[in-house]
């Protein structure tokens, strides 16, 4: 992400006849999400804690401060990815960085709920967060100073093409 077309690029989608916006994810919301997860594993130890040995436990949750202090749920790392394919993940996701917008920060969270039954269980904000998360093209290299690429190219008396040449 080199452009700052990149860094403001949004998406546009209409939801309940109001237009919505998507813009790529903030930095707050990154950090949200990362929490969200840390959260989303610490729950699934504590269900399990009634069946676990306490010293097991203690083991599980010592992994998982360490998996929370190396940042395995944040933002660009695998498990933060493979996340994302849980529609009820996708869905907090989206929600944060649909909030970041000052006109829709008074979304819902159940509301949301809502949207992504709306919008054919998610595929169009799925369609619409992947556009806005899409890499710019490259540019083409800029044309060399003093060069008027306008003008047909000059053929030389001595090339096959030049008619002085085949006479």
């Amino acid at each position: 992400m080199d452009r700052l077309s990149d860094v403001l690029r949004e998406a546009k989608f209409s939801w309940q006849g109001k237009s919505w916006k998507l813009p790529r994810p903030s930095l707050g919301s990154e950090l949200a999400m990362a929490s969200y997860l840390e959260d989303r594993a610490l729950a699934a130890f504590e269900r399990r804690r009634g069946t676990l040995h306490p010293e097991a436990y203690r083991q599980h949750l010592s992994v998982w401060q360490q998996d929370c202090a190396a940042g395995v749920y944040a933002y660009g790392n695998s498990t933060f990815d493979r996340s994302l394919r849980d529609p009820e993940v996708m869905q907090q996701w989206l929600w944060l960085i649909l909030t970041q917008v000052k006109e829709q920060q008074s979304l819902q969270r159940t509301q949301m709920r809502s949207m992504w039954a709306d919008c054919g269980d998610g595929m169009q904000l799925i369609e619409a967060y992947n556009l806005v998360m899409s890499p710019t093209p490259p540019m083409p290299p800029p044309e060399p100073a003093g060069d008027d690429s306008s003008s047909p190219p000059k053929s030389s008396p001595s090339s096959p093409e030049s008619p002085s040449a085949a006479a």
